[in-house]
């Protein structure tokens, strides 16, 4: 969700939606997208108070659970460098591994695929943002994963500089 004034720009998938919402009283919402007005009825569930909280809403007679990322707060990209120059690589976001591609001491090049993460029912491919080799592995294929722990660390390639 992307602030556009005083709408926002919600992405889901790839289809876009300009949204207003506008609070009615405490937990009921009148939300705005594309043009059509629905009444939100929210409970916020969970909030870690640093990028992500979780809501149940009550829309259209369908109880949803849905996960807000406030992507200013979240660990940047999948990508967070370690001292001695090391590459440590966490999901952007809660989900689960459903294959690792690859093994440690592989030699991996930078935007090669490491492993694919399933997150809101959508597979992404996690890459390397460095030059170098896998040198250690935390995470198994099955396992489920938050952004607070990460899933592999790349040795650089010194001889490359």
């Amino acid at each position: 969700m992307e602030a556009i004034g005083d709408s926002f720009e919600l992405k889901i998938g790839e289809q876009k939606y300009i949204t207003h919402i506008s609070e009615i009283r405490p937990n009921l919402y009148s939300v705005s997208i594309d043009g059509k007005v629905y009444e939100v009825k929210s409970e916020k569930i969970k909030s870690d108070k640093n990028y992500l909280s979780i809501f149940r809403l009550l829309f259209k007679n369908q109880d949803l659970k849905v996960e807000l990322i406030n992507p200013t707060k979240q660990p940047a990209g999948n990508l967070v460098s370690a001292s001695g120059g090391s590459e440590q690589i966490y999901p952007p976001m809660p989900g689960r591994v459903i294959k690792i591609v690859v093994k440690v001491n592989d030699s991996v090049k930078s935007g090669d695929t490491l492993l694919i993460l399933e997150a809101m029912k959508m597979q992404n491919e996690i890459k390397a943002g460095i030059e170098g080799k896998i040198k250690s592995i935390s995470v198994s294929e099955g396992a489920v994963v938050d952004p607070s722990v990460s899933m592999i660390e790349i040795a650089p390639d010194l001889s490359k500089d």
